[in-house]
């Protein structure tokens, strides 16, 4: 999940399902909550139409005031917010050219195993160990926050404390 900008208590996110999605999708998660019916995110805000800026709350479960902020928000970012979804699409197609016809894909992070050491498992049941310091931004969260991550489509992963997005590649690497 690409996160955009942040609010409050809030992460508004795009996911890389949806980055060609001409209405861009936006969804605000609300960081540290207990999952709702949309697991954690609290509303989905369309923010373009046939490339126009044209924002439109799908669905919300924000308070009110809340809504109208992060409305207003969108609106006064909104040139850099799509710039920053055309980059993620870039740097995703990039990832995608490169390892197209990888069959193997992010199963489970794991920072318990050993100290200074985070564990990938991956689909095809290798676990791969890597220094965290290769990760500063990942060495600088705590305990709980590390343990508060996404995988998305298995090949990317990131954190709610930080706005990075790793991927497959990020950990062969290493």
């Amino acid at each position: 999940m690409g996160k955009l900008l942040f609010y409050l208590d809030y992460i508004l996110s795009v996911l890389p399902t949806e980055l060609d999605d001409s209405r861009h999708p936006i969804h605000v998660i609300k960081k540290g909550s207990g999952k709702t019916h949309h697991g954690d995110t609290v509303a989905k805000i369309w923010i373009a139409e046939g490339g126009k800026k044209k924002i439109e709350v799908e669905w919300s479960e924000l308070p009110p005031d809340d809504e109208t902020n992060i409305r207003a928000l969108i609106s006064m970012n909104w040139n850099g917010l799509i710039a920053e979804i055309e980059l993620m699409k870039i740097r995703r197609n990039i990832i995608h050219d490169k390892f197209k016809d990888a069959k193997v894909g992010i199963k489970k992070l794991d920072f318990n195993c050993k100290r200074g050491m985070m564990a990938v498992f991956l689909t095809d049941g290798r676990e791969v160990l890597v220094p965290v310091s290769l990760f500063p931004e990942i060495k600088e969260l705590r305990k709980k926050e590390r343990e508060d991550y996404l995988i998305m489509e298995g090949q990317f992963f990131s954190f709610a404390a930080i706005s990075d997005i790793y991927s497959i590649a990020d950990v062969l690497r290493a």
